[in-house]
Order: C-alpha cells, then sequence, then structure tokens
C-alpha cells in the first residue's frame, strides 16, 4: 500500500505486521526519518518538518493506519502524544539509512 501522495522518491518499509509498504510522500518520509532516531511529540515534529501541525497530524495518521508507526500517551503530562515508529527500513531512493 502507497502514501496518497506520490513523489520520485519513496521508501519500502516492513511494517510491524510483516507488511512491505511503500512511502511516497515526502512528509511521511521525513517524518519516519525523524522517528527513526527518538520517539517525538506533534510539536517536535511539526518544528523539525517546519509544516503545520495540521499537516502533521493528518501525515502521522495516515503512517499510523499503515501500521508504521504508534502513539503513546507522554507519561510527562498524561495528554499529549508521543510517536514511536514500529517499522524497519528495508530501502530507501534518497539513501537515507536509518540503522
Amino acid at each position: 500500500m502507497a502514501d496518497k501522495e506520490y513523489s520520485d522518491s519513496f521508501t519500502i518499509v516492513k511494517s510491524s505486521d510483516g507488511v512491505v509498504r511503500v512511502v511516497s510522500n515526502r512528509l511521511s518520509m521525513q517524518i519516519l526519518n525523524i522517528l527513526s532516531s527518538a520517539p517525538c511529540s506533534l510539536t517536535d515534529l511539526s518544528v523539525k518538518t517546519t509544516a503545520s501541525k495540521t499537516t502533521v497530524q493528518s501525515n502521522l495518521f495516515i503512517v499510523e493506519q499503515m501500521g508504521l508507526i504508534i502513539p503513546h500517551t507522554n507519561k510527562a503530562d498524561n495528554r499529549s502524544m508521543i510517536y514511536d515508529r514500529t517499522c524497519d527500513q528495508l530501502y530507501d531512493t534518497e539513501g537515507t539509512d536509518w540503522n
């Protein structure tokens, strides 16, 4: 299953349930790349991607539906969410390596 938005770049990932998926939306790729380093909040992802919170949130929803990330309640405030990557990168056309 591919993202709704297409580009000339893509990342192939294996979701936590073992399904191989193609991510071609640039913002979704950027989010997964950021989450490969450490879990982040919506605000952190918005700052790091320079996209609005609404735009990041809609992409997080898509990537979560694909089974590539999982939200956790932020233990620091018990309100906000922290997002963590649950997939493994198999290939990236831009040469980005999560390992």
